[in-house]
């Protein structure tokens, strides 16, 4: 025990001269005699501590230690003086092991020699490391992780400087626009990461205001390993659903790509109403991305198509009542189809469109009307928000006019619209 005790001490001192840089005298022990490295199999780090052929012929050492530091403490692990059995085989190096760094010491009476070795985390499969205090996973591809991070970057600037953690030799990154669809859309040329080392990433163009991503992959292929989000200039508030006003019946798109994770699902409430749990129809992350959903069941304070108004979608935290984020919207009267600038003469008529159903249609007639043989010309297919001309079969003369607009390639009449042509 008094030697194990030596050994600690030994240590510690050594611990502030790493990279070990002892002189052998004549008779004590040097690094030649040690040999320390890793060695993987079947995704498990071993720490190899073996003497070479020339510690052999040293028949009285002491002991040969190892011991890992953390964050500049130092923590023995192992002792040994008979190296055939504890070294030939290696000690299993845990998941909190991992990144850190060895020292083999070999002793000889008072006199040691020492090398280290550093035990990364990329030599297992998705191994363990530890980055600062914190214990993180190489392949954690939550957000921010702590395996990769962005150095602060102004508007305009021709490159970003990536700091890298307990990367593996061959993990390398790109930057992309958050929300990015296409690897085309990286911004510069690919670097390899360089374990706890900071690399420069030189951009094809200065950078704009915006949100972007850092994607590291693993080992040269194209696994996600980690990513990292930041923010160049003021940060950009992405919208949660597609418009801000809404025609009666037209539907409600989610952009769940741009709600956070932890948003589990959407309801939407007529404006300013706060008992939750009676919303007018939701729809989940995963399972649904736009109202109404169809099933009429969740329709509990609201009636669809919704009336004019002001409403709410209420983004809620997981699958609780918390709320997370509120956006406001407006609903508008949908005014099927309408028309503007009808002289005596014209040769056909623009209809308006609002919001219909693909297979609606329409026709113009005399107000008044008895038959549909007296429409002004062939029926024509309505459109959403866009414009549909219907030629006449004679030019069009002063007087009242109706256009009469059908639903789903039936007879049944969804909206009527009246206007006059004056002399």
């Amino acid at each position: 025990m008094k030697k194990y005790l030596s050994l600690v001490l030994c240590l510690v001192l050594l611990l502030a001269a790493i990279p070990f840089g002892i002189t052998a005298t004549a008779g004590s022990p040097n690094q030649n005699q040690l040999m320390i490295g890793t060695q993987t199999k079947s995704s498990e780090t071993r720490l190899i501590v073996k003497l070479t052929d020339d510690a052999k012929s040293i028949e009285d050492y002491d002991a040969v230690g190892v011991a890992l530091t953390v964050d500049g403490k130092l923590t023995l692990i192992d002792v040994d003086n008979v190296y055939d059995s504890f070294y030939n085989s290696g000690s299993l190096v845990t998941a909190e092991q991992l990144g850190c760094t060895y020292v083999a010491i070999l002793e000889i009476g008072n006199i040691s020699a020492a090398k280290s070795v550093t035990a990364q985390g990329y030599y297992t499969v998705g191994g363990p490391t530890l980055y600062g205090n914190k214990k993180v996973l190489r392949n954690d591809t939550s957000t921010n992780s702590g395996i990769v991070s962005v150095k602060e970057v102004q508007v305009g600037a021709k490159s970003v400087t990536v700091s890298c953690g307990a990367t593996g030799a061959k993990d390398w990154f790109h930057i992309f626009p958050k929300g990015y669809t296409s690897s085309a859309q990286n911004l510069g040329n690919y670097k390899y990461c360089s374990a706890n080392s900071d690399v420069v990433y030189n951009l094809t163009n200065p950078i704009t205001a915006g949100e972007y991503v850092v994607v590291m992959y693993l080992n040269d292929g194209y696994t996600v390993g980690s990513t990292y989000e930041f923010v160049v200039g003021d940060k950009v508030e992405y919208p949660y659903i597609d418009k801000e006003s809404y025609y009666s019946g037209e539907s409600i798109n989610i952009l769940w790509n741009n709600v956070p994770a932890e948003y589990g699902w959407v309801g939407v409430y007529a404006k300013g109403y706060t008992t939750y749990s009676n919303y007018g129809d939701y729809t989940e992350r995963g399972k649904g991305t736009s109202l109404p959903s169809g099933d009429t069941k969740r329709y509990k304070s609201l009636s669809w198509p919704l009336d004019p108004g002001e409403y709410s979608a209420v983004f809620f935290v997981g699958s609780t009542y918390t709320v997370g984020k509120t956006v406001d919207f407006t609903v508008m009267e949908n005014i099927r189809a309408a028309v503007s600038n009808v002289a005596v003469g014209d040769t056909s008529v623009t209809v308006h469109c609002g919001v219909n159903g693909a297979k609606d249609w329409f026709h113009i007639f005399p107000k008044g009307y008895k038959s549909s043989s007296e429409a002004l010309g062939n029926f024509k297919y309505l459109k959403s928000n866009e414009d549909v001309v219907y030629n006449l079969t004679n030019p069009i003369t002063a007087g009242d006019y109706v256009i009469v607009v059908y639903l789903n390639d039936s007879y049944t009449v969804g909206a009527t619209y009246e206007f006059t042509v004056s002399e």
